[in-house]
């Protein structure tokens, strides 16, 4: 599956705000990008949720903007999602066959790291 992540410059110019910790510049252009459809936006925002940078820490909507990333084809958010069920961070409980799930739908979706230790 290909996915049509679109908007670079824009996606670039948020990614440099955040690279700035410019983060109320980044997490506006971050949510924008994601209403326009760019999918790689959606992890900047889950990891803005999850740190509580600029927005109150909401570990529940960084999970939702990972899950919603995934569903559309990010490799990348099912890699993270399976790392995040299987170590239990920010308060996701351990749950080894959901881990499993993410893991292997990661490896079906294209994502270039070994996923062996994992499954």
């Amino acid at each position: 599956m290909s996915i049509d992540y679109g908007h670079g410059e824009a996606y670039n110019d948020a990614s440099k705000s955040y690279n700035e910790r410019n983060y109320s510049d980044a997490f506006a252009k971050f949510m924008m990008l994601a209403e326009w459809g760019c999918v790689m936006s959606l992890p900047c925002l889950a990891t803005m949720y999850f740190r509580g940078e600029w927005v109150a820490a909401d570990p529940p909507q960084g999970l939702e903007m990972l899950e919603r990333a995934c569903s559309l084809g990010d490799p990348d958010s099912a890699y993270n999602l399976g790392a995040l069920n299987r170590k239990g961070n920010y308060g996701v409980s351990i749950d080894l066959e959901k881990s499993r799930k993410y893991f292997l739908l990661a490896k079906e979706l294209g994502i270039e790291l070994d996923i062996t230790p994992f499954i």
